[in-house]
Order: C-alpha cells, then sequence, then structure tokens
C-alpha cells in the first residue's frame, strides 16, 4: 500500500518508513503506532539498499532507522535514505546517540521503544512539519508551549582533523544564534567560530526549546537571554550584539522590528 505524503489539519498524518532487520522490532513499532493516526507505516525495509528504492517509490515524510544498520551498510547509503526527510533513529545501543546526532535526527529511541518517550517524538515531529508549513499567527499563539520539547544537546560538526569529519554534542545554551542559508545553516556558538552544516533553519526551529529561541524573519534563529545590545548605524540595517562573542550579527530592519516587540514583551512592566 503506498501511503503518500498526507497533513491532514485535524492530526497531521505522516508517512512512515521503518528500516530494521529485526522484524520483531519492526512487529513491535507498527503496533505501537496502531494507537497514533499521526503516523501511517507505508512501508518497511530490512535493507538499506531496499529502503533507498521503498522510499523512493512511497516518498515518506519521516523514517525511523535503526542506526546499527547504517554502521553495517555504509553510512553514504543510510545518508541517501534520509535526505530531506526526517529521521528518528531507533537503536538498542544507548551509545550510539553520537551517531543519531551526525545523521541529523530530530530523535533518538531507545528499544523497545515507550509510549511516553513516542509521545515526545512525536510532539517533535508534529512541531517540524507544523513549522515546514509556517502556520499562522493564531495558530501559533493556540500552540501549548508545555508541549514542546527539545535536546538539551545537538550535534555540531566540528574542525576537521586529519580529513576525518567528527561531531560535537553542544549545549542548547550554548547555541547563540542561527543564519539559514538555504538548505544550510551558520551556528554561533561562544568563544568559538562559526559553524556550517546541512541543517535548515525550519530543522533548528524544530530542535531548539521555543521559550529561549525566537525567529525573526526568514532567516534568523536566535537565544533572547544572550543579547546585549542592538544598534542601528544604517538606515536599513541593524547590529544585534551578544554576550560571550564579539562580532554582531547583521540583520534587515524587518527582523529587527520584531525582535524589539519580542524584547519589550519580555520584560517586567
Amino acid at each position: 500500500m503506498i501511503v503518500p505524503r498526507l497533513h491532514n489539519e485535524a492530526i497531521h498524518t505522516l508517512s512512515a518508513l521503518i528500516v530494521d532487520a529485526d522484524a520483531a522490532s519492526v512487529r513491535h513499532l507498527k503496533a505501537v503506532f496502531k494507537h497514533h493516526p499521526q503516523i501511517a507505516v507505508g512501508c518497511t525495509a530490512s535493507t538499506i539498499a531496499t529502503a533507498i528504492a521503498q522510499a523512493k517509490k512511497h516518498c515518506p515524510d519521516v523514517v525511523f532507522l535503526d542506526v546499527a544498520m547504517a554502521s553495517r551498510e555504509g553510512f553514504t547509503m543510510a545518508q541517501r535514505l534520509v535526505a530531506d526527510r526526517a529521521l528518528v533513529v531507533v537503536s538498542d545501543q544507548p551509545d550510539f546517540a553520537m551517531a543519531a546526532f551526525e545523521f541529523g535526527a530530530i530523535d533518538y529511541l531507545l528499544k523497545p521503544v515507550r509510549e511516553e518517550r513516542l509521545q515526545e517524538t512525536l510532539r517533535r515531529l508534529d512541531r517540524l512539519f507544523s513549522r515546514s508549513s509556517e502556520p499562522s499567527a493564531d495558530a501559533e499563539k493556540e500552540s501549548s508551549p508545555a508541549l514542546r520539547t527539545s535536546f538539551d544537546r545537538v550535534s555540531i560538526p566540528a574542525q576537521r582533523s586529519g580529513g576525518r569529519k567528527s561531531s560535537d554534542l553542544v549545549p542548547v545554551n550554548d547555541v547563540i544564534w542561527v543564519e539559514s542559508l538555504q538548505n544550510y545553516s551558520v551556528v554561533q556558538l561562544p568563544g568559538r567560530e562559526r559553524r556550517t552544516l546541512k541543517r535548515t533553519l525550519t530543522e533548528w526551529t524544530a530542535l531548539l526549546p521555543e521559550q529561549k529561541f525566537v525567529r525573526i524573519g526568514r532567516a534568523h534563529l536566535i537565544q533572547i537571554a544572550k543579547i546585549k545590545s542592538i544598534t542601528s548605524p544604517l538606515r536599513n540595517e541593524v547590529l544585534v550584539s551578544f554576550h560571550g562573542v564579539e562580532q554582531p550579527l547583521r540583520v534587515g530592519r524587518a527582523a529587527s522590528s520584531k525582535l524589539k516587540v519580542i524584547l519589550r514583551g519580555s520584560c517586567p512592566a
């Protein structure tokens, strides 16, 4: 059965592909999803190669991947599988979390998947796809912050060492701001140079806690508590300075206007 990309306004149904060599794990996850209409399992695969073919045919919204398979069959193939799709890593190994972050996963589920933990995953997916479709301001107001959740740490590519790629697990609080570069982004960390990675601003918005970060305009996501000052040296440009960072961030007038409104609203009366 082919499950199309479907975003029902009432339940936000997402088509899913489960990739796992363990048939029992696949059955368990499918049984769990029967209680959650947000996820429609359209297909499964027991190898990465089969999964790539299934993904091309069924066009799933989200892939639930046993990351151990990627280790056995090659990261390059696995990256082809999850390109432009939401990824949730599922594993029976707690120490595979780093691999999950390096893949750009929005969540990491430990087998056997527990109901309360799955609820967090579903909220992350809902937030990611809701942001992707750019909901109205009214919809944003109705969204309960209590239902929002995010990682305590995020994966940031480290500087290359000997030609090999690696990543750091960085506390969310160390993310000062993120700037969009189409399908890539630049992230500013305190006391470090800026890093560029293949992660969209929409994906960043889903990962970072809404209570701390605000999106201003289409290109910037910033941590409010880190702002030190705002100056306007030019008519159509504003410089936002942050604690722990020497170089200010340049933003346009429209973005700065939204930021000033937010800052006024966060100040005590």
